[in-house]
């Protein structure tokens, strides 16, 4: 037969930790799995976890794990006299590892059957706040890793958002200010611009040079028509007069 368990680092220093500083220990009967008998086992409590060994200098036979579990006592003709049952979810021996198994055991008189129930009971709900608290700040823990992801994930974000805002912004009123200054240069209903008006006045004056060069040279042509048209009406008059005093000679 084993001595005991062979327990693992974090179990081997949980029992070290409940038979250095236990939070109730002592001897009890303990009913057995298999044969039924009743033996003498020496109990030692720590938190939810119940250690039963053959005595103080043997390794474990089992480990129950009051999480959850069901303290109650055992009544009726056949009972054993002093005797409470324990219903763990979950525990480990040296023969399996069982779920919702019930352990029997019995103390030497009723003072100590109800020390160990009422303490057993204790431990089991303690057991269960304490994984309900270390949810709940889990969960809260997770919560706030996600938001501080969520708002750094948002930054970079909104900054370049705000970026492309300021950029769209100042395009804006870049062509804003462009068309002001087309608007300036454009010509309006009495007249255009300075520029554009000094190039018509001066396409004007050269359009203008040529008629008044033209003009004298016009004129010019017109006095001598008249003058070549007054000497030939003296060239007639005259040739009249010599034909008249021919005709009178004659």
């Amino acid at each position: 037969m084993p001595s005991g368990l062979k327990l693992g680092k974090e179990a081997q220093a949980k029992f070290d930790e409940a038979k250095a500083n236990p939070d109730l220990a002592g001897t009890l009967d303990k009913k057995g799995a298999k044969r039924k008998n009743w033996n003498s086992r020496w109990f030692v409590l720590k938190e939810n976890y119940l250690f039963y060994c053959k005595n103080q200098k043997t390794n474990p036979q089992g480990i129950i794990n009051l999480h959850g579990c069901t303290v109650s006592r055992i009544e009726g003709p056949t009972a054993r006299a002093h005797s409470f049952s324990v219903l763990a979810p979950k525990s480990v021996s040296i023969d399996a590892k069982w779920t919702n198994r019930t352990y029997f055991m019995a103390a030497k008189d009723a003072k100590e059957m109800e020390r160990w129930m009422k303490t057993l009971e204790e431990n089991g709900k303690k057991a269960v706040e304490r994984a309900a608290a270390k949810k709940k700040d889990d969960d809260t823990k997770k919560g706030d890793k996600t938001k501080t992801t969520t708002a750094t994930t948002a930054s970079p974000a909104a900054g370049k958002s705000a970026s492309k805002k300021k950029e769209a912004s100042s395009e804006e009123e870049s062509e804003s200010e462009s068309e002001s200054e087309e608007d300036k240069k454009k010509p309006t209903k009495k007249g255009g611009s300075d520029s554009e008006k000094s190039e018509s006045e001066e396409e004007s004056e050269e359009e203008e040079k040529p008629k008044q060069a033209a003009k004298p040279a016009a004129s010019k042509a017109k006095e001598e028509s008249e003058s070549e048209s007054e000497s030939s009406e003296d060239d007639k008059k005259k040739k009249k007069d010599e034909s008249s005093s021919e005709e009178e000679s004659d």
